[in-house]
């Protein structure tokens, strides 16, 4: 039974000890007194999430110490993950404004030139009429869109803007594309990639991948969003799980997939992240990301197995399939 009571930090690690069998320092040592200030700094309950997760994967009387390094390992890995995806980000609203720029850099305030105005499209679908596109929906899209234009144009910062604002035409106010792009969300450059018709949303997804569908494709950059999210918010990243994804080729091996996890972990966004980011830059230094991956786990096989990588080697064996994308491994 939950009871609601505010503990001090000696009760809560008392709790710790007794309820959940963590190894808590002795009293009146210099390194109790750490642990409360860890204590202080992290939080009970971020801690107790990452007891039910270690239990779960089969770690039983933990060590306070063990239980603060990993979360600060997890910590880490969300550093990283929020890099690589930022990366992609950033080049998915670039491919997303080469499409919607035009000459004058305002096409996308014209939505006719560049939607889906013909056949399905789950986004933009009337469910009244079997086989056409709501065009007055679309027109609602069109001003509801434009209108958050204005007000991101108004509220920016950016000095191109500033510019463009003091010499405004107000008989066309929208800045031209390549200038408002930077102040889109994430969530912005989905909505318009969502909204496009198939040539165009296949022109995006064909610079990262020629083999990528246009429905994974979406999958993918929005789970990645959700994980971005995720690691802004603090959440545990090696607890995160997202619908099953369909696992690129090339690293199918390396994943668990004979239907005993029902659910995406790190191994399977581990795969879509690679497979997103090698266009963007063959470089990169996606050891970086495995080596954490491998300290965090200490190469534990059934901390491997919870995270969805088929064995112990498979995220070093991704990694180098990453950097010698052309060889087989």
């Amino acid at each position: 039974m939950y009871i609601n009571q505010n503990l001090t930090l000696d009760e809560q690690l008392k709790l710790l000890n007794e309820k959940y069998n963590i190894k808590i320092a002795d009293i009146d040592t210099k390194h109790y007194e750490k642990q409360k200030t860890t204590l202080n700094n992290i939080g009970y309950y971020k801690l107790k999430q990452y007891i039910h997760l270690l239990n779960n994967i089969g770690y039983n009387n933990l060590n306070f110490d063990f239980l603060v390094s990993t979360y600060y390992r997890d910590k880490q890995l969300k550093q990283l993950f929020f890099q690589a995806i930022s990366d992609i980000e950033i080049a998915f609203a670039r491919q997303v404004a080469n499409v919607l720029s035009g000459e004058d850099g305002l096409k996308y305030t014209r939505f006719y030139e560049w939607c889906q105005t013909k056949g399905k499209n789950k986004f933009l679908f009337d469910l009244n009429r079997n086989d056409t596109i709501d065009l007055v929906k679309l027109k609602e899209y069109e001003n509801s869109f434009l209108s958050n234009v204005l007000n991101k144009c108004s509220s920016s910062h950016l000095n191109e803007l500033k510019l463009f604002k003091s010499d405004m035409d107000l008989r066309n106010p929208y800045p031209p594309i390549w200038l408002i792009i930077n102040e889109f969300t994430f969530g912005d450059t989905i909505y318009l990639f969502k909204l496009m018709s198939k040539r165009n949303k296949q022109t995006v997804v064909s610079y990262f991948s020629d083999e990528l569908s246009i429905n994974d494709s979406y999958k993918y950059i929005n789970m990645l969003r959700l994980i971005r999210n995720k690691c802004c918010h603090n959440n545990i990243l090696i607890n995160v799980e997202v619908k099953r994804l369909k696992i690129p080729t090339k690293y199918q091996k390396f994943i668990i997939m004979d239907g005993t996890q029902h659910v995406s972990r790190i191994g399977a966004i581990l795969s879509v992240l690679f497979t997103m980011l090698y266009k963007i830059n063959p470089k990169y230094k996606v050891f970086h990301l495995v080596n954490k991956i491998k300290t965090i786990t200490n190469g534990d096989e059934r901390f491997l197995n919870y995270l969805g990588f088929s064995d112990k080697k498979a995220p070093t064996n991704m990694g180098n399939m990453y950097q010698n994308s052309n060889k087989k491994i």
